[in-house]
């Protein structure tokens, strides 16, 4: 009872794992149809197909953005199940190697609806492989240009550059001068100074290396939280299949008992006694009870595997029920081989006859008949009675004694019964 409790308990606390980090993960997905970008030239934008999907139970309203620009409003009132497919217009940037990742961050906010919903937002970055940029020589100024307004006209990494010419124009950086800002550059050196725009390489190269830290490491989690709801699920479902199955024997066997309670039936009834119990009990009681109880271990365990019933034992005595004459004294035999070899003798009768079940019991004539014939019976044997041999000659492969007829206390007809050699 302790085990089955404890294995409650842990499918419980399984059960409220997978709702608490179902709760805590992304209502939703996305899905680019371009994953990488090849040969583009640096400033240039490209239009990157891609679908949002909506995994949750609540409306969404999401949006994107790269970098620091500002965010793009995707779709409002995103429902459930719900996908909706939009370009993203990505501006290509040099990185100085062959490839270099671009990421892009997304962002949806849930719409309180009732209880189940509120305003919280949920987040996810993807990334876009980028190789073999061209440098777009028309924007780049030279590193040691420097105009009146002592704003250096350097090209910067990413989606900016600056020019302080009063204008703000397309793809420069907000903290521009001539966009109302102090003026920036970008030197790629490896240090993030000041003065230097947000999305030059060498500040952004040391951002992304955090994020990509943390984003392994990330994903290492994710990895190791599936397995072990993978390994724990399988563990469930082993459970839960043999509680199935369990249930479902148990029910069969119940409906068995109940459709057979109070009807007679023709059974085969054998009775198993062993050879001096009350004499070696008073011998060496537990020497003999441990001798008794691996007897009886063997002996219900080959009365089931021939399709009979272990009804009750009594002391060293065994009562089993079998709707078949042949498995019964299949059984008999199988039984007698395998207790000679430990030394045990048990003395075996078996008799087919009309018996009446009741609370588990079975009641009758039939049932009297095999407990006086297992009574004549000489130790180490099994005598069955001619009712039985006439079911089971020449479909058994043994050979029968015939001892003719042998009285039996308190039954008036004795019965003819025949020997097992």
């Amino acid at each position: 009872m302790k085990i089955m409790k404890m294995l409650n308990v842990l499918i419980g606390a399984l059960l409220i794992s997978i709702m608490l980090i179902s709760a805590a993960s992304a209502q939703f997905s996305v899905k680019l149809q371009k994953e990488s970008i090849d040969g583009a030239t640096d400033g240039e934008n490209v239009d990157i197909p891609a679908v949002i999907g909506n995994t949750g139970q609540c409306s969404l309203s999401c949006y994107y953005k790269i970098g620091s620009s500002i965010k793009k409003q995707l779709v409002d009132g995103l429902k459930p199940l719900q996908n909706y497919g939009f370009d993203i217009d990505f501006q290509v940037h040099a990185c100085g190697q062959k490839s270099c990742p671009g990421y892009i961050d997304f962002a949806c906010r849930e719409q309180a609806n009732g209880e189940s919903c509120s305003d919280k937002t949920y987040e996810e970055t993807v990334s876009v492989q980028l190789s073999n940029i061209k440098e777009n020589s028309g924007e780049k100024a030279p590193l040691e240009n420097q105009n009146p307004g002592g704003t250096q006209q350097k090209q910067t990494y990413g989606s900016c550059w600056c020019e302080d010419n009063n204008k703000c124009e397309s793809s420069e950086c907000k903290s521009c001068k001539d966009c109302g800002g102090k003026g920036c550059f970008c030197e790629d050196n490896g240090k993030c100074e000041s003065g230097e725009c947000p999305e030059c390489k060498d500040c952004l190269g040391g951002k992304n290396e955090s994020g990509s830290l943390a984003e392994n490491v990330g994903q290492f989690i994710g990895i190791v939280v599936v397995i072990i709801l993978a390994v724990l699920a399988l563990i469930l479902l082993i459970f839960g299949f043999y509680r199935l199955m369990k249930f479902l024997f148990l029910r069969k066997n119940r409906r068995k008992g109940e459709e057979d309670e109070g009807k007679r039936k023709l059974s085969a009834i054998m009775f198993t006694d062993m050879k001096g119990f009350s004499k070696e009990m008073g011998e060496d009681e537990e020497k003999t009870l441990k001798k008794l109880w691996r007897y009886e271990k063997v002996m219900k365990s080959i009365i089931k595997e021939h399709d009979g019933r272990v009804v009750k034992t009594i002391g060293d005595a065994i009562m089993g029920d079998f709707d078949s004459a042949v498995n019964s004294v299949k059984a008999a035999m199988e039984i007698q081989s395998l207790l000679k070899k430990e030394d045990i003798k048990i003395r075996i009768g078996i008799h087919l006859g009309d018996v009446i079940h009741k609370g588990g019991d079975i009641f009758g004539d039939g049932v009297n008949i095999a407990s006086r014939i297992e009574s004549i019976c000489e130790p180490g044997e099994t005598y069955i009675s001619e009712d039985t041999y006439n079911q089971v000659k020449g479909k058994i492969r043994a050979a029968f004694e015939n001892l003719g007829n042998r009285p039996l206390k308190n039954i008036d007809s004795p019965p003819k019964v025949y020997r097992i050699k």
